[in-house]
């Protein structure tokens, strides 16, 4: 009997989705009506657009129309941009965010732009849940909780941690982020494998394959997952040109499949990776063709093109939420 998996190409943070530049499969079903659906609505990189915080409400509130449950997760940089969030030091960033509903969020490098104190005091005013599993008080603490599980109305559980780019320590002011420890090269990796464990013993059915498994482990997950044990796998695109993994998923009914920083697979990007191109290859093989979503917070029209034509996307909806920076300029 064939299982239901969810695969994610995950990159540098976990919650990396994000509503800026948005493109996936729709099939004919999804227009009927939502009730007993859960819907998970992501953004990134906000930095103060506030038509960007109403869209997203809105579009929250369309979905919960038709029966649907939204968890609305943000993956940071929401603190610093335009006027209407920086004069405040990002305190109305969280004001709007409360306003829109949001309910799980995870921190950029730009939430310490303005010092740790301040970071502390605007998360004060939250009422969403913030998650940070790789900065560390001087006692050796998570500055937050680094987990957090959200329980649906019908049961499933589904699990957020969150993951502080280790650029922020030379990216911010080191006098405001003074006493705080970033994890970085393998304290980064062990912190994301610790919240993929402790997410695990509490009933959340997720697993992730990278190099930083052992050979018996991945066969332990590989075996694990045959028998049903995970809906969501973790991986990075070069392990789809793997006959192993390739033949595993063939074994599966892969229901869903979330392309995260998709402009890697555009020679216009500016991150071009050779192994993007290999994942229409992988979607073809598979049995029977999952959805697809794709996710970037840096597409032009070049790059959005690519996308589309590069993953083959069908039936698709393109979802973009352009930011505009009056005060950057080049000196």
């Amino acid at each position: 009997m064939r299982k239901f998996l969810s695969v994610l190409l995950a990159m540098a943070m976990v919650l990396s989705l994000t509503v800026t530049s948005f493109a996936a499969d729709t099939a004919a079903d999804a227009k009927a009506e939502m009730a007993g659906k859960t819907v998970i609505l992501h953004t990134n990189d906000v930095h103060g657009a506030v038509e960007g915080y109403a869209y997203i409400a809105q579009l929250k509130a369309d979905y919960e129309a038709k029966g649907a449950e939204v968890i609305l997760v943000d993956a940071g940089d929401f603190s610093q941009g335009t006027t209407y969030v920086s004069s405040t030091k990002g305190a109305d960033a969280v004001t709007m965010m409360n306003a829109a509903g949001y309910d799980v969020v995870t921190l950029g490098n730009h939430e310490f732009d303005y010092g740790y104190a301040q970071l502390k005091e605007n998360m004060s005013k939250a009422k969403f849940k913030v998650v940070c599993a790789d900065v560390f008080n001087e006692d050796g603490t998570p500055i937050f909780d680094a987990s957090y599980t959200y329980t649906t109305k019908s049961g499933v559980k589904v699990g957020f941690f969150g993951m502080e780019t280790p650029e922020t320590q030379t990216k911010a002011n080191p006098a405001l982020i003074k006493g705080l420890t970033f994890a970085d090269k393998d304290a980064f990796t062990k912190a994301a494998a610790d919240q993929v464990a402790a997410l695990k013993s509490a009933g959340i059915s997720a697993a992730y394959i990278n190099s930083s498994l052992t050979g018996e482990q991945i066969r332990t997950v590989y075996a694990r997952t045959r028998k049903g044990a995970y809906k969501l796998i973790y991986v990075a695109p070069e392990r789809l040109e793997t006959n192993s993994f390739l033949s595993l998923m063939q074994e599966m009914d892969v229901s869903f499949l979330a392309v995260d920083e998709a402009h890697c697979i555009s020679q216009w990007g500016q991150d071009f990776r050779p192994s993007y191109l290999g994942i229409v290859d992988f979607i073809n093989a598979l049995p029977r063709r999952p959805i697809v979503a794709a996710y970037t917070a840096t597409a032009t029209k070049q790059v959005q093109s690519d996308i589309l034509r590069l993953l083959q996307l069908q039936d698709f909806v393109v979802l973009v939420e352009v930011l505009h920076y009056t005060k950057v300029r080049y000196v």
